[in-house]
């Protein structure tokens, strides 16, 4: 029990200091997993990071970031959303639902923030009368449709971790779960919102015109090209393979996986000139995201270690079965109210394996609450992508937006609670 606590304390700790000070709570993690190794684990420091250093955490998210770097780095991406907008600026009223519903995927399928997202959304609610909370809701929660599928960022991230515990395979088979998951969840929230919120207040309406946007520049077509074709091999072999295995699909799923495809279309925008790869490496690239979830992860390395799987699992013993992996997921969601998923997931993945022990669940499910648990209140507006999604909204409608985001957000846990539980009975 003392070494639970301690292990819990520097997680805290690690989490509050960074906060507090400013500075990126992976570095803390690092200093208290170096600290608990030395001090309690007998472990000197190049022991330590030999074996917790998360090399496939560590890629995936330098890989995909440094992908999607270019067509941000270019503007293809920024382009692309204006053609969509333009394209339905006459449209009937509710297609400005529809069009901040299609901006916010195709910008987060190509790696954007609810930061680059809402600056755009907001003026096509403003200007078709809808309430802003349609555009704040269609940036968070959209974007939270499609982020935890294992070709995204966020998904690969999730799946790098996972992979030090499980196989690669149902790493990435619970990774294309989950973020089906989280589609059909965030996307019934979304529908529910839109419903509510998305009826025209013609009074309210500002007649904004809208410029054409200019055309895609050879760059800019070449970028988009690349990424195409990239989508298209890593994602149309595993979809034939969930249809109809076979072993030349099974073989494609293998060789074509998503490091090396986000790694050989990244050299290949380099050498076609998309942008300066020395550029996107150092401004594209989410250094500090990749220095806080590894950090994270050395921290939890050591749980082990402490035997802090064995501890819970005996309290979890205490517990009805079938409230464990629906509390794991309410858990997850109370904390993402406040601080990002990737410090939450770290924390939980590498206590998979124990809760499938004690509870019989798939680990496809439990993935899917610790992943998808970690993103139920995401859309508070004092978490991280909340505060992004507020960015582009006028300051006169924070007020209301920051109303409904933080209700969206208290009501998400509940349900997710009750989400979770129905996955867990039929997977």
């Amino acid at each position: 029990m003392t070494n639970l606590i301690i292990f819990f304390l520097a997680v805290i700790l690690a989490i509050v200091i960074g906060s507090k000070t400013k500075t990126n709570m992976g570095l803390w993690a690092i200093c208290f997993a170096l600290l608990i190794g030395y001090l309690v684990i007998n472990k000197s420091p190049a022991r330590l990071l030999a074996g917790a250093f998360p090399v496939s955490i560590f890629y995936n998210v330098f890989c995909v970031t440094m992908f999607f770097g270019f067509a941000n780095s270019n503007g293809a991406i920024i382009l692309f959303a204006q053609k969509l907008r333009y394209a339905m600026r006459n449209a009937p009223n509710w297609a400005g639902t529809l069009t901040i519903f299609l901006i916010s995927i195709v910008i987060s399928l190509c790696g954007g923030g609810t930061g680059v997202v809402s600056p755009i959304v907001y003026p096509i609610a403003v200007a078709m009368g809808l309430h802003p909370f349609i555009a704040a809701a269609g940036t968070s929660l959209v974007q939270s449709m499609v982020r935890l599928f294992p070709f995204l960022s966020t998904g690969a991230t999730n799946v790098g971790i996972a992979e030090k515990y499980v196989s690669q395979e149902q790493a990435m088979a619970a990774g294309y779960f989950t973020g089906i998951s989280a589609f059909v969840f965030f996307g019934l929230e979304f529908l529910v919102i839109a419903i509510i919120f998305g009826r025209r207040n013609k009074a309210e309406s500002v007649g904004i015109q809208y410029e054409k946007p200019a055309d895609f520049n050879p760059v800019q077509k070449k970028t988009l090209i690349v990424m195409l074709v990239v989508f298209i091999l890593l994602l149309v072999p595993s979809l034939i393979q969930v249809i109809a295995p076979n072993k030349v699909t099974k073989l494609l799923t293998n060789v074509l996986s998503m490091q090396f495809l986000w790694t050989f279309g990244s050299i290949l925008l380099a050498i076609l000139g998309c942008a300066d790869l020395k550029e996107v490496i150092s401004k594209r690239v989410s250094w500090n995201t990749i220095l806080m979830v590894c950090g994270m992860s050395i921290l939890f390395g050591i749980a082990s270690d402490l035997g802090v799987a064995d501890t819970l699992s005996n309290f979890v013993q205490t517990v009805p079965k079938w409230m464990v992996v629906p509390a794991l997921a309410a858990v997850c969601g109370v904390l993402s109210f406040f601080v990002s998923g990737s410090v939450i997931n770290p924390m939980f993945m590498g206590l998979a394996s124990m809760f499938m022990e004690t509870t019989g669940v798939s680990f496809n499910v439990i993935y899917t609450a610790i992943a998808l648990g970690s993103m139920f209140s995401s859309i508070s507006p004092i978490s991280q992508g909340g505060a992004g999604t507020l960015i582009g909204i006028a300051e006169k409608d924070h007020p209301v937006c920051m109303k409904w985001m933080a209700i969206t957000a208290i009501v998400s846990v509940p349900l997710g609670f009750f989400y979770i539980l129905v996955l867990s009975k039929l997977f």
